[in-house]
This record gives structure tokens, C-alpha cells and sequence, in this order.
């Protein structure tokens, strides 16, 4: 009987050791698990190569200049006023760009634009999911869309793009 009482100890005593060393494996994971997503989180976060938002003159990335010139999106006798980089990673690659010519919409490779004086309405929504919604219409029929997303200043390209385009009018 003592013989007994003994073996099961040993087994209790060898579950207690597994469970302890399960849940410390299982601590040690989780607790690495937490530190390399605030790492990759924070590396993410430096290797951007500026701020996104609406940029105006005052504060244009280098990077979107760069991109802008390379790729020959302006004119030479246009003046960028205002852009957005719709691109998480800031790449340049969907753009927005307001001059003091015309709204030019760079997506997936492809340009669309429309000079100023040919708009003949500019409409605006705003949607808590997506952000600022355009839709430009032209005088002879053309129409753009584009979206400046939540929290990005779509207002204040709004209002840019509106006061530009009412002093082209004039």
C-alpha cells in the first residue's frame, strides 16, 4: 500500500513539472509573440519616408518631388499646389495632385486628368469609412473620382482645390 501512495506522488509530482513547464513555454511565446509585433510595429513605423496627409508647398516630401520629376507627371509650366499620397508606405505610386493647371489623379500607373478651367463642378461627401469623396465633372461631360482617405485633410484639399479653381475662373 505505501508502495502505492509513493508511485502516485511520483506521477503528481511529474504532471506538476510538465503543467509548469507547459505554461512557462507557453508564457515565454506569448511574451515574445507581444515583443516582435511592437518591434515590427516600430521598424514599420521608421521606415516610412515622411508624414502622409494632404502636403502643401510649404511642406512637400522630398520623396514626392523625386517621384513626381522621375515619372514627368507635371508639366513644366505648372506649379504643384497641393497632393496626397493615398500609398501606406509612402511611395508616391497613387497620387493627387492639385497644380495651378489642373487636378491630376495618378493610380495604378495611370494618369487621369483635367485641367481647371475646364471643370464645371466639383462635388464633395464625406463617409466615416472611406473619407473625403470627389467627383469632378468637366464641361464637355468627363468626369474623375477620387478619395482622400479618414484623417488625412481632405478638408483642407477641399478648400485649396476650390479656391484655385474659382480664382481660374475668374
Amino acid at each position: 500500500m505505501i508502495e502505492v501512495n509513493e508511485s502516485t506522488k511520483k506521477k503528481k509530482q511529474t504532471t506538476l513539472i510538465y503543467l509548469l513547464i507547459g505554461f512557462l513555454s507557453c508564457g515565454v511565446i506569448f511574451i515574445l509573440s507581444i515583443v516582435i509585433c511592437i518591434g515590427s510595429y516600430l521598424w514599420f513605423a521608421n521606415s516610412l519616408e515622411g508624414e502622409g496627409g494632404v502636403r502643401l508647398q510649404n511642406n512637400f516630401e522630398q520623396y514626392a518631388l523625386d517621384y513626381i520629376k522621375t515619372n514627368k507627371i507635371l508639366d513644366l509650366d505648372e506649379t504643384m499646389l497641393a497632393y496626397y499620397d493615398g500609398t501606406i508606405t509612402l511611395t508616391g505610386e497613387e497620387l493627387i495632385i492639385l497644380t495651378d493647371k489642373r487636378i491630376i489623379d495618378r493610380q495604378h500607373g495611370q494618369i487621369s486628368a483635367m485641367y481647371l478651367k475646364e471643370i464645371e463642378d466639383i462635388q464633395h461627401s464625406y463617409d466615416n469609412m472611406q473619407g473625403d469623396i470627389f467627383v469632378v465633372k468637366s464641361k464637355s461631360g468627363k468626369t474623375m473620382r477620387f478619395e482622400i482617405d479618414i484623417y488625412n485633410d481632405g478638408d483642407l484639399f477641399l478648400q485649396i482645390f476650390t479656391d484655385t479653381w474659382n480664382n481660374t475662373k475668374e
